[in-house]
Order: C-alpha cells, then structure tokens, then sequence
C-alpha cells in the first residue's frame, strides 16, 4: 500500500510546485507613441506624442500567461491651412481647390487630432535570462478606438471608429526583487478612424518604460 501512494504523492508534490510558481502580476507603462497618419497639404503635422498602457495578467510556471491591458496609443497632430474652398470649374462645382483671391472669405487654420486606444486581451512568454534579467513577447487582440477630432476655421466636430485589431509586444526586466520589476517594452498595433465617410488606417508604435508587480 505504501508503495501505491508513491506515484501520487510526487504527482501531487509536481501540481504543488507549478502552482506555487504561478503568479498574479500588474504592471504599468508610458513613453513615446507614433501614428503613421498621411500628414500631405497640411500646414504642420506631428506624428509623435506621449502613450502608455496598464496590464493584469496571471503566468504559469512554464513561462506562458494570459494578459489583459489597455492601451492609450497616444496622440498625432496636425493643422490645415483655413483658405476657403471654391470651384475650379463653375461647370464642376465638386471639383474644388483652395483659394485666397482677392476679396474671399479665409477662415482660421483646421485642427486636426488622431486619439488611438483599445481594450485587448491575448498571451504572453516569459524567459528568464538571468534571476534578475528576464524578456516578454506578447500577442493578442485588441478593440482600437480612432477619434478624429477638428477644431477652429467654421466649426469643430469628431467622428470615431472601433475595430478589432491584432497586437504585438517584447520588452526586458530587471527584478529589483523577487515581485518587483523595472521593465522597457515596445507594442505596435493599427487602428482605423473616420475621415467624414472615408476609413484610413494607422499604423501604432509604442515604446514605453515602466513598473510590474507580480503577487
């Protein structure tokens, strides 16, 4: 009998291990983001702006985990010239070119800005290096979220659109102790957004520093 209880003492000793060595852990990031916006026939444009992302996810002791997160992927900037918009043609009055003849009205510049965020869920891979250096690949899925949103000339408005978008990840930690870790990630992704009826695309960039706590 003694000899029967052999077998499952060490397969429950091993699921006591594995157990043992998952963890809860949350961590949060901010950097610098990138939207690869088309910035052609405008006055200025800035592509660059400042992101970051909170994550909670659970990690077995083989390395794998299951992550879920928010991103804010910052904010692209640009600003269109206020000229009033006349016919070229009066036989084609769709066909339309910017103006500042003499005695037309002309407007204060356009603002435009692109906001990018999401929800998203998907798993992760940790690999130890060291016991104080570590690295993360991630993939998932993620609900972007594109606002356009324009201020000044003859009004504002915004429009906003969502779409289901994959994203990827790495970064490297350094563990100031056990269950605390200083970490440099990278997250890229794309979202669509709504330019008054016609949908263009994105492509995201986030680099960011951050904090990560593991329970």
């Amino acid at each position: 009998m003694r000899h029967s209880l052999l077998p499952l003492a060490a397969a429950a000793a091993l699921v006591t291990s594995s157990g043992a060595q998952a963890q809860v852990y949350v961590g949060g990031n901010a950097g610098w983001s990138r939207l690869s916006v088309d910035c052609a026939d405008t006055a200025s444009c800035d592509k660059t702006g400042t992101g970051y992302k909170a994550y909670v996810g659970y990690r077995w002791g083989s390395g794998f985990a299951v992550e879920g997160l928010y991103i804010d992927w910052g904010k692209a900037k640009a600003q269109v010239a206020g000229e009033e918009l006349i016919p070229v043609d009066p036989e084609q009055p769709t066909l339309l070119r910017r103006t500042a003849v003499e005695g037309s009205p002309t407007y204060d510049p356009i603002n435009v800005d692109l906001n990018g965020s999401g929800w998203g869920l998907g798993v992760a891979y940790f690999l130890d290096f060291t016991p104080q250096f570590n690295g993360v690949a991630r993939l998932g899925a993620i609900n972007n979220t594109g606002k356009l949103s324009t201020s000044g000339g003859m009004g504002s408005g915004s429009f906003s659109e969502d779409s289901i978008q994959a994203y990827f990840g790495f970064g490297v930690a350094y563990n100031v102790t056990p269950n605390f870790a200083v970490t440099a990630e990278a997250d890229f992704s794309r979202l669509k957004y709504d330019t008054d009826g016609v949908t263009d695309t994105s492509n995201l960039q986030l680099y960011t520093f951050g904090l990560r706590y593991s329970f």
